[in-house]
């Protein structure tokens, strides 16, 4: 199913794993960030990403979220990386001293609430 070139239909393969998520499938989600994707692409794989954690919040997606988070071109979903993280009292030490610098404010006053 994850076989085939993502840039074809970019995120069918998330949608089709939103209401079907298992742990096992999580490090192969997280191999489609390492892809050569066009800024377009990847912004469509983290909403799609960021839908499927939500959903599936008794798997533990904060690795994935992570790389998106760093990868992804979008502050606003930086954000929801942010907000996925933080719920799970799981941001990483370097990204609580990084938000402080972010570009979107809402990000910023999240590293307020950290500390």
């Amino acid at each position: 199913m994850i076989g085939y070139d993502l840039r074809d239909s970019v995120g069918a393969e998330t949608y089709l794993l939103t209401r079907n998520l298992e742990s096992l499938h999580v490090p192969l989600l997280d191999l489609m960030f390492d892809r050569s994707l066009d800024l377009w692409h990847l912004h469509q794989l983290g909403f799609r990403v960021r839908d499927m954690a939500e959903v599936n919040c008794e798997i533990d997606c904060s690795e994935l979220i992570t790389t998106m988070y760093e990868v992804g071109p979008c502050s606003m979903c930086r954000h929801g990386c942010v907000d996925y993280l933080a719920g799970r009292q799981d941001i990483p030490a370097w990204m609580g001293e990084e938000i402080v610098f972010d570009c979107y404010p809402e990000t910023q006053a999240k590293a307020v609430h950290l500390s």
